[in-house]
């Protein structure tokens, strides 16, 4: 994309020795062992054939690098073409940043970097705006530009509990149970239709709901097979939850626990439907949610909210590659027209651009411009997908301007729609 690129690059992340000079290219299929082998050392987790073979029909073959010192592979990263919704409903070509590992032997060696460059490098070859990524440490990320965009609840509550008020929504559909091979007929088509519009929604590919559907016993540490409930009304599907239960008995009294993988559904209704269909199975005496779209989607309709355990954390980052793009792709709270400066020491969204736009429509262009607000990459990419970010970020010292041009920043950036993802890679 013309004009889009990486700028001058002093950057460098904390005190690198100097830089390794190993070669960091696509990976080629006779290299995919090696590559893997980096990666689960790394991770720290057991190896598998099954688990090679899946990862291997999960990956784009030409979008997984690797670090060579000599023969080895020492370092990995990759990237998943997946689309993200972002506010407003459009749909934006993103690089989903994964696989990112550094051998213990090569670490400190600017390995990182130079993936992450590779990475992004090739994302503005392919004119994609945004990069993602799930952080497995949030001190990373930030220096990179990379900004946390999506906040991620796990909650917990027993059964018994969870009954929900009286004045909760009822629906008239039904709920079914299906296996994975049942599911894999239904729930995309549910899933597709029930987060349209919802910003960080990612547009799974065909490969990512095969190992979705997949359910080894091997890997099930003695629960039982994921089931899908789905709630249909009018012959519609109107939500899904995904779900697995594990056995545990303690003096004769029954203490499963249903674990929530994921939950959609298209309102309060089905909510309300699939929560019921959860409090009532039996045996259980936990129900465990990860990464629920937010905690205040569920305690309003809870007879005793204060019984709803939570915890926080972050889900997606985000990063821009091509800010121009990525302004324009998306729409705005208010209408409002700023000059923003993004200082981003990698280059790729360094720059003046203005903004102009509200909830129907928005343009970007990069000027030269005295800019109304100062911020960095990591802030910017916190704010991209409407969660309130801006104001906090001033708050705390991270955003410079006039206040009243920082308001209308974090006017034109929130959106009503929470962003919410449960794609992970």
């Amino acid at each position: 994309m013309p004009g889009v690129g990486r700028t001058q690059d002093p950057y460098r992340a904390g005190a690198l020795e100097d830089e390794m000079a190993a070669e960091i290219r696509p990976i080629v299929e006779s290299e995919f062992d090696a590559l893997y082998n980096c990666t689960m050392l790394t991770f720290g987790v057991p190896m598998s054939d099954g688990d090679r073979a899946d990862t291997r029909a999960w990956i784009e073959l030409d979008r997984t690098f690797a670090a060579f010192d000599g023969d080895d592979v020492v370092a990995t990263s990759g990237v998943v073409s997946l689309p993200i919704v972002v506010p407003g409903g459009s749909v934006v070509p993103a690089a989903a940043v994964t696989l990112m590992t550094t051998a213990p032997t090569h670490r400190r060696q600017g390995l990182m970097k130079r993936g992450i460059t590779a990475l992004l490098d090739q994302a503005v070859e392919r004119a994609e705006p945004l990069a993602t990524l799930w952080a497995s440490e949030s001190s990373i990320y930030g220096i990179f530009g990379f900004g946390s965009a999506i906040d991620s609840t796990d909650l917990e509550i027993a059964p018994h509990q969870a009954g929900l008020r009286p004045d909760a929504p009822v629906g008239e559909g039904r709920i079914r149970l299906y296996d994975g091979d049942g599911a894999k007929f239904i729930v995309p088509e549910v899933y597709d239709r029930v987060t349209t519009g919802v910003p960080g929604t990612m547009i799974r590919r065909e490969r990512d709901w095969t190992q979705i559907f997949k359910d080894v016993a091997a890997a099930r540490n003695g629960k039982i097979p994921i089931r899908y409930a789905v709630y249909t009304d009018g012959g519609i599907g109107q939500g899904y939850v995904r779900y697995r239960m594990t056995e545990h008995w303690r003096d004769m009294n029954a203490e499963g626990v249903v674990e929530v993988i994921e939950l959609h559904a298209s309102d309060a209704t089905a909510h309300a439907e699939l929560w019921r269909f959860l409090v009532s199975i039996d045996l259980v005496s936990t129900i465990k949610v990860h990464a629920a779209r937010s905690r205040t989607r569920l305690s309003p309709l809870l007879g005793d909210p204060r019984r709803l355990r939570s915890s926080q954390g972050d889900s997606i980052w985000v990063r821009l590659v091509d800010p121009v793009a990525a302004f324009a792709a998306r729409r705005y709270g208010v209408e409002g027209e700023l000059v923003i400066e993004i200082d981003d020491p990698m280059g790729y969204a360094s720059g003046r651009f203005v903004i102009a736009g509200g909830p129907e429509k928005a343009t970007a262009a990069k000027v030269d411009s005295v800019p109304d607000v100062i911020l960095s990459a990591e802030s910017i990419g916190s704010a991209y997908l409407g969660a309130p970010r801006i104001e906090e970020l001033a708050w705390a010292g991270r955003i410079d301007g006039d206040p009243s041009a920082v308001a209308l920043l974090d006017a034109m950036m929130r959106w009503p729609v929470e962003p919410y993802c449960t794609v992970h890679f």
